[in-house]
Protein backbone atom coordinates (compact mmCIF):
# COMPACT_ATOMS: atom_id res chain seq x y z
CA UNK A 1 0.00 0.00 0.00
CA UNK A 2 2.83 2.13 1.07
CA UNK A 3 4.35 1.67 -2.53
CA UNK A 4 1.12 3.13 -4.46
CA UNK A 5 1.55 6.18 -2.13
CA UNK A 6 5.01 6.42 -2.44
CA UNK A 7 4.48 6.72 -6.01
CA UNK A 8 1.83 9.27 -6.39
CA UNK A 9 3.76 11.18 -4.03
CA UNK A 10 6.95 11.05 -5.68
CA UNK A 11 5.38 11.70 -9.34
CA UNK A 12 3.81 15.31 -7.48
CA UNK A 13 7.06 15.98 -6.81
CA UNK A 14 8.55 15.66 -10.24
CA UNK A 15 5.32 17.54 -11.24
CA UNK A 16 5.79 20.38 -9.06
CA UNK A 17 9.46 20.45 -9.26
CA UNK A 18 9.14 20.35 -13.55
CA UNK A 19 6.30 23.12 -13.43
CA UNK A 20 8.58 25.64 -11.44
CA UNK A 21 11.24 25.41 -13.25
CA UNK A 22 9.43 25.42 -16.54
CA UNK A 23 8.27 29.25 -15.37
CA UNK A 24 11.73 30.23 -14.27
CA UNK A 25 12.82 29.02 -17.77
CA UNK A 26 9.91 30.66 -19.43
CA UNK A 27 10.43 34.10 -17.78
CA UNK A 28 14.06 34.18 -18.34
CA UNK A 29 13.34 33.72 -22.44
CA UNK A 30 11.07 36.05 -22.08
CA UNK A 31 12.61 38.91 -19.95
CA UNK A 32 16.51 38.22 -20.92
CA UNK A 33 16.16 36.09 -23.61
CA UNK A 34 18.44 33.20 -22.10
CA UNK A 35 17.40 29.73 -22.29
CA UNK A 36 18.95 26.42 -21.36
CA UNK A 37 18.45 23.89 -24.00
CA UNK A 38 18.70 20.37 -22.56
CA UNK A 39 16.67 21.71 -19.44
CA UNK A 40 13.85 22.96 -22.30
CA UNK A 41 13.24 19.85 -23.18
CA UNK A 42 13.62 17.72 -20.15
CA UNK A 43 11.22 19.70 -17.68
CA UNK A 44 8.08 19.33 -19.99
CA UNK A 45 8.68 15.84 -20.12
CA UNK A 46 9.69 14.51 -16.70
CA UNK A 47 6.71 17.24 -15.53
CA UNK A 48 4.67 14.50 -18.07
CA UNK A 49 6.19 11.55 -16.66
CA UNK A 50 5.31 12.67 -12.51
CA UNK A 51 1.69 13.01 -14.21
CA UNK A 52 1.86 9.23 -15.46
CA UNK A 53 3.57 8.43 -11.83
CA UNK A 54 0.54 10.37 -10.20
CA UNK A 55 -1.76 8.90 -12.95
CA UNK A 56 -0.70 5.32 -13.12
CA UNK A 57 0.94 4.49 -9.65
CA UNK A 58 3.00 1.62 -8.96
CA UNK A 59 0.77 -2.02 -7.73
CA UNK A 60 2.59 -3.77 -5.51
CA UNK A 61 0.49 -6.65 -5.72
CA UNK A 62 0.21 -7.02 -9.17
CA UNK A 63 2.65 -9.89 -11.28
CA UNK A 64 5.70 -8.55 -12.74
CA UNK A 65 5.27 -6.99 -16.25
CA UNK A 66 1.64 -5.74 -14.97
CA UNK A 67 2.76 -2.53 -13.59
CA UNK A 68 4.72 -3.79 -10.73
CA UNK A 69 7.87 -1.42 -10.28
CA UNK A 70 9.84 -4.66 -10.32
CA UNK A 71 10.37 -5.00 -14.37
CA UNK A 72 9.34 -1.60 -15.75
CA UNK A 73 9.58 -2.19 -19.51
CA UNK A 74 7.81 0.04 -22.69
CA UNK A 75 5.21 -2.85 -23.79
CA UNK A 76 4.07 -3.29 -20.14
CA UNK A 77 3.07 -0.03 -19.45
CA UNK A 78 -1.12 0.62 -20.20
CA UNK A 79 -1.56 2.71 -23.26
CA UNK A 80 -2.57 6.29 -21.29
CA UNK A 81 0.71 6.40 -19.44
CA UNK A 82 2.42 5.75 -22.85
CA UNK A 83 -0.10 8.97 -24.16
CA UNK A 84 1.15 10.90 -21.02
CA UNK A 85 4.76 10.26 -21.67
CA UNK A 86 4.53 10.68 -25.14
CA UNK A 87 2.80 14.00 -24.93
CA UNK A 88 5.60 15.23 -22.50
CA UNK A 89 8.23 14.06 -25.20
CA UNK A 90 6.10 16.11 -27.77
CA UNK A 91 6.44 19.41 -25.71
CA UNK A 92 9.60 19.47 -24.67
CA UNK A 93 10.45 19.01 -28.27
CA UNK A 94 8.03 21.87 -29.41
CA UNK A 95 9.16 24.40 -26.51
CA UNK A 96 12.98 23.19 -27.44
CA UNK A 97 11.76 24.49 -31.04
CA UNK A 98 9.90 27.29 -30.06
CA UNK A 99 13.43 29.17 -28.04
CA UNK A 100 15.25 27.89 -30.49
CA UNK A 101 13.71 30.33 -33.34
CA UNK A 102 12.77 27.81 -35.77
CA UNK A 103 8.90 29.04 -35.19
CA UNK A 104 7.44 31.40 -33.63
CA UNK A 105 3.63 32.45 -33.13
Amino acid sequence: MWRRHFSRFGGLFILLFSIGFCVYIWDSVLTRGIYWPKASFLLPFFGFLGLSMMCYPVKPDASPGQNSGDDVKWKNLPVGQKAIILTGAALGVLQLTYFKGYWSF
